[in-house]
């Protein structure tokens, strides 16, 4: 019996789902921002799995047609032969148009329709009066599109009738292909939200086309195509559209293989606040010195802190405006020579302090009365000094068990998922962003963490046992705007920490724990490049570069030295 394979769909291991995925050609991953295409199902189910990816397998294939024709589209000069466009390697970076443009472009078609067949707005009646496809005169089942005894009916009903199937525009070739020269004469790349858009205008335009003919073609021209061109007027060109500010961010954003949105939200509104500065949205106008100046007006008028300007702000503008000059809408980056930058206060008290003695064992006998998070989140930022959100993000797979052989090997540790009867071994966190939901703040952040001997010989471990496989540790903690599980276990931990410890001073966060873990390596004499390893900071120098990293057996040793602290019981009583 032969057995058919669905192809690109695959088990999850971690989660137990199907998915389907399939693997974007590489000329068009920089169209598209990543290197797959991947969906759930939503089913551990093969069966269930296979009927559920058929929607999946259309979207992939709109996806890809839509992604190649941009490709082409920008990758063609308007004379430029097939052979040309198949060798062209390096297409243009999408930009994103006014929607009165895209409009535009749209009634382009549907004039170039009607002046081809100005003179003669039908063709010969051998050429569509035995068209099959159409119903014939007197059918009740005559679609709005004609019948076969009137010219162009064909054309429409190829437009029309695939929306009663819930087919796209971007799905027929009989749109694709003008709207993929017209940009490819203008040299034009859209987005794929815009892609889809003009389509789908491209297909009430050259529809509308067709309908003044079959009208004139009958005698009945009226106002048709004189309404056809209000909804679709000739507007601004293209490519006479000057290069704004604000859009810089979509040339950033089309740069990198995977982009995080809350990034993305940001530039766009550092971009925005520095047209609103100057009083205009065109990058071509940009001086040096109009940077210089806005920086200033943050920090002397808004009174922003030296680190959110220079950070934030203008690491923003000098991002977007490179990434405009590489994508090769700028011709020159009028800001890449500024140095200016806001001088910090060295005097001003940080804005983060480390938990005291005092505070850590209130905190942690606190949490030992509680259940859920709370529970186990001051332990683990006690001990871990990971930032809370790689803490509330973690899943049951990621605390692991390494063998003694493994646990001395350099470098990362795959081990196994722990368990509380592991022996002669090293218990470890694995801290990543392969798992759904997961983000990491830079590549030094991906890191194995061993567990401290008050975490991997207390009760922690009976609790990791009791989560659902494929399941967050903390599946109560909510995630924020951006998917983020850190925003709703800091919302969390901080409302804890003020209403129910008592610990009400504003630079006392879950960010001091990992302040005072930075000083109890210091104090045990732990090696700087032991405790960047640990903390998941980026190591300096050449020597970062080289070998394979610290064993988890030398990290647990010398994390072993930070003094287990001494919890009073009688602490963590509610008043």
């Amino acid at each position: 019996m032969t057995v058919f394979r669905l192809v690109g769909l695959r088990k999850n291991q971690r989660k137990g789902m199907w998915e389907y995925r399939r693997v974007i050609p590489l000329h068009l991953r920089p169209l598209h921002g990543g290197n797959e295409f991947k969906r759930s199902t939503g089913t551990a189910n093969r069966r269930d799995a296979e009927r559920l990816a058929l929607p999946l397998i259309a979207q992939f294939k709109a996806l890809q047609e839509g992604l190649e024709a941009q490709y082409e589209a920008s990758a063609s000069p308007p004379t430029s032969t097939p052979q040309d466009r198949a060798t062209k390697a390096t297409p243009a970076s999408p930009m994103r148009l006014p929607p009165e443009v895209l409009t535009s472009l749209a009634g382009e078609l549907s004039r170039g329709i009607q002046s081809k067949h100005a003179a003669n707005p039908a063709p010969r009646p051998e050429a569509y009066s035995q068209n099959s496809a159409v119903a014939p005169p007197g059918d009740p089942k005559a679609a709005p599109w004609g019948t076969r005894a009137e010219p162009w009916a064909g054309h429409r009903m190829m437009l029309l009738a695939p929306t009663a199937s819930g087919l796209p525009a971007t799905s027929l070739e009989a749109v694709t292909i003008p709207v993929r020269d017209l940009l490819a004469a203008r040299g034009i790349a859209l987005p794929d939200d815009q892609w889809a858009m003009l389509c789908e205008l491209a297909r009430l335009s050259m529809d509308g086309a067709y309908a003044v003919l079959q009208r004139r073609h009958a005698g009945k021209e009226e106002l048709s195509e004189e309404k056809l061109g209000e909804r679709f007027p000739v507007g601004p060109s293209a490519g006479s559209l000057q290069v704004s500010i604000s859009g810089l961010v979509e040339h950033w954003k089309a740069g990198k293989e995977r982009y995080d949105q809350k990034t993305y939200d940001r530039h766009a509104k550092a971009l925005g606040d520095f047209a609103a500065f100057l009083g205009h949205d065109d990058a071509a106008r940009i001086q040096p010195g109009d940077l210089q100046r806005w920086l200033v007006s943050l920090s002397d008028v808004k009174k922003l802190a030296a680190k959110t300007i220079n950070e934030g702000y203008r690491a923003a503008i000098k991002s977007c405006f490179a990434a405009g000059l590489a994508a090769g809408v700028l011709r020159t980056d009028p800001v890449a020579s500024v140095k200016f930058k806001i001088k910090s206060d060295s005097t001003k008290r940080a804005a983060r302090d480390p938990y005291s003695d005092n505070d850590a064992a209130k905190l942690l006998a606190f949490a030992r009365k509680e259940r859920g998070p709370l529970r186990w989140l001051p332990w683990l930022l006690a001990y871990t000094g990971a930032r809370i959100g790689e803490i509330a993000q973690l899943y049951r797979e990621d605390v692991r068990f390494a063998s003694r052989e493994e646990a001395r090997k350099g470098g990362r540790a795959g081990g196994v998922v722990a368990h509380p009867q592991g022996r002669g071994g090293v218990y470890f966190l694995r801290i990543t962003n392969e798992g759904q939901g997961q983000r990491l703040k830079n590549a030094a952040s991906r890191r194995e963490v061993p567990l401290h001997p008050a975490l991997a010989n207390g009760s922690f471990l009976e609790f990791v046992e009791n989560v659902w496989e494929g399941e967050f540790l903390f599946p109560e903690l909510t995630a924020g705007k951006y998917g983020n599980k850190g925003d709703g276990g800091s919302r969390v931990y901080r409302k804890w920490a003020r209403n129910v410890v008592g610990i009400k001073d504003k630079r006392l966060t879950a960010h001091s724990w990992r302040h005072r873990f930075e000083d109890q390596l210091r104090h045990a004499g732990v090696p700087d490049d032991v405790r960047d390893d640990l903390t998941g900071h980026a190591r300096q120098g050449m020597g970062s570069r080289y070998g394979r990293g610290h064993s988890l057996e030398t990290k647990a040793a010398w994390l072993a030295k930070v003094p287990t602290q001494r919890v009073d019981r009688k602490e963590g009583k509610r008043s």
